[in-house]
């Protein structure tokens, strides 16, 4: 998927198709094993059939920039 500009000149975003939980630019945990440890939170950079990718604030990838499965994710709450 490339990436278009928004009107407005801020930083691009990533189409998407499909049914997916998550859209770019949502702030979410990566839950670790089946543990109560999360990492992150972290920014949905790229959404590819269920899959995601992840980067910092800073905008460098995460977990080397490989795709991550929706069930490894929950929504990061600021109310928590």
């Amino acid at each position: 998927m490339e990436p278009i500009e928004n009107e407005d000149g801020d930083r691009p975003i990533i189409l998407y198709t499909g049914n997916a939980k998550f859209r770019p630019a949502d702030r979410v945990w990566v839950r670790v094993s089946d543990t109560a440890t999360r990492e992150g939170p972290y920014t949905v950079a790229a959404v590819e059939g269920g899959r995601y990718k992840l980067c910092n604030k800073d905008r460098t990838p995460v977990k080397g920039g490989s795709w991550l499965e929706e069930e490894a994710l929950e929504i990061y709450d600021t109310f928590e």
